[in-house]
């Protein structure tokens, strides 16, 4: 129950690397464990092989070194003494290797037990070399075949042998323990492959059993049950698609219901759809007549407005004409204004100069008036010298011609002022004449300039007025262009309405028509939902 519990706690990802990694683990431990007691095993086995070769050979050596010792003493030949040197040195490293080899209890054992023998047994060799070498073989031979060389060889070789055992010994103890480890590992691997399956089984039965649940639920909605509900405490995957399946056919439920009750909603409006589709195409095909007719219509007021639009720019170009044609005139009007006004001053200056002259004329009539005074008293002073000539006589002859030619002097004079001044007369009548001709042109002239003027001013206003005429043709001209634009534009609307129109009634007779395929289909609708049990 435990185990249950903890794997509804657990996410199938979750159990599935449980399970694969406690395998894992598992069969990493065995491999680790079996490699160990291979490598372990493949080691003893080198050991057991090498302390074997090195008992025999140590043995073997120990019995060279006995003889050559031994047939030394007996022959005398010292080669046996160099094939005991030789094989001593290889006794030495022999017995080093199993020493190195043995536990350290047994290699201080071994040497404790056969240290002493072995130095005594090298002494009595010793003794014996020195014997060869002297010559005594006698002495050589009492030495390594008497009783205390055998008594130290056999306790020797006694030490050799218990040593060689506790080697053995050690080996076979080392080969039980590994054997002990491989069948506790074996013991360990087992229980957890049996573990493993265990809880591989939990993990099974964790995702079919609500699996299974699964099944039998959505076979249950397969056929039409809404009834039933699902859900499930555990929190995987399972658990969740148990949980989410319970809230689906609940949302499932509502919206079968929800759908049960549209579809009766919508046959109802389906039939009250029919009914308004079809009054609709009444009203669409009557709205398609009267917007024909409207087009039309639009069609001839487009004609008319661009027929006024082109009048208008006929009135607006000969309101510009106008225009152009009452700028000259203003133009000339003006010049004419100004030729009129210099000449009226030209006429007021000739008619000052006149004037000046009259006053001059009068001056001359004045100074002439003077002279004439003069001359007559001239005259009456010539008369008075030729009278007192006279009365000189003959003295006064000279005198007399002279005041006869002063006298004639004075009447040439007179004549002459007489003729100037009837000269003078006529120039002051001229004068007058032109003062009055000048005085009357300067007003006719001041009169031209006031008309002229008053003329360039009616002209203006004429001009202001064509040019706002050409203005106002213009804007009229312009705002028909753009109505006959927007008359276009409201045309090819109308069109478009009238295609919309067209269309409309079509879409309705559609509508019409799926209106009551929605209807049989909202009885279809209501006749699948029926199967289900809510």
């Amino acid at each position: 129950m435990a185990l249950h519990r903890i794997l509804h706690r657990l996410s199938v990802g979750q159990k599935m690397l449980t399970f694969t990694g406690l395998f894992l683990v598992v069969i990493v431990f065995i491999l680790a464990m079996a490699s160990y007691v291979l490598e372990q095993q493949r080691a003893l086995n080198t050991v057991s092989e090498r302390v074997g070769t090195l008992s025999e050979r140590v043995l073997y050596l120990d019995e060279v070194l006995t003889g050559s010792t031994r047939m030394a003493a007996v022959t005398g030949d010292t080669d046996w003494l160099d094939r005991y040197d030789s094989h001593a040195v290889r006794m030495d490293d022999a017995l080093d290797e199993l020493v190195a080899l043995a536990p350290q209890d047994v290699a201080a054992a071994f040497e404790a037990s056969t240290g002493a023998a072995n130095d005594a047994l090298l002494e009595l060799e010793a003794d014996a070399f020195r014997a060869i070498d002297q010559g005594d073989l006698d002495a050589a031979r009492e030495i390594v075949f008497g009783s205390a060389y055998e008594a130290r060889k056999t306790e020797l070789d006694q030490g050799t042998e218990t040593f060689l055992s506790g080697i053995e010994a050690d080996v076979a103890d080392r080969r039980d323990t590994l054997e002990s480890l491989a069948y506790g590992t074996l013991a360990v691997g087992i229980g957890a492959l049996a573990l493993a399956l265990l809880l591989a089984y939990g993990v099974a039965r964790s995702i079919t059993s609500p699996l299974a649940e699964a099944v039998a639920y959505t076979r249950r909605v397969a056929d039409g049950d809404l009834t039933v509900d699902a859900g499930s405490a555990a929190r995987d995957e399972v658990g969740q698609l148990l949980n989410g399946m319970g809230r689906m056919t609940r949302g499932l439920r509502e919206t079968v219901q929800l759908i049960s009750e549209s579809a009766e909603q919508v046959a109802s409006a389906a039939e009250e759809l029919s009914v308004t589709a079809g009054r609709s195409s009444e009203g669409a095909r009557q709205q398609s007549t009267e917007v024909s007719q409207v087009a039309t219509a639009m069609n001839e007021m487009s004609s008319t407005v661009q027929e006024v639009a082109r009048s208008t720019q006929e009135a607006s170009d000969a309101a510009s004409d106008a225009s152009g044609r009452g700028d000259e005139a203003r133009t000339a009007l003006a010049a004419s204004s100004t030729g009129m006004e210099t000449l009226a001053g030209e006429v007021e200056q000739a008619a000052g100069v006149i004037h000046d002259l009259e006053q001059r004329a009068e001056r001359i009539g004045q100074v002439l008036i003077v002279i004439r005074n003069i001359s007559e008293q001239t005259n009456l002073l010539a008369l008075n010298a030729a009278i007192e000539a006279a009365r000189a006589g003959d003295h006064g002859r000279g005198f007399a011609v002279v005041a006869d030619e002063v006298r004639k002097l004075a009447s040439n004079t007179q004549q002459s002022i007489g003729e100037i001044e009837e000269i003078i007369e006529e120039f002051q009548a001229g004068t007058q004449s032109a003062v009055e001709v000048m005085n009357n042109g300067q007003e006719s002239a001041g009169r031209n300039v006031g008309e002229a003027r008053n003329a360039v001013a009616a002209l203006d206003a004429i001009m202001a007025g064509v040019t706002h005429i050409s203005d106002t043709s213009n804007q009229i001209a312009t705002a028909l262009e753009e109505q006959s634009s927007t008359a276009e534009e409201i045309n090819r609307n109308i069109t478009t309405i009238e295609q919309l129109a067209s269309e409309t009634s079509t879409a309705v007779d559609e509508a019409a028509s799926a209106s009551q395929d929605l209807s049989r289909l909202s009885v279809r609708l209501g006749e699948a939902v029926a199967r289900f049990r809510l």
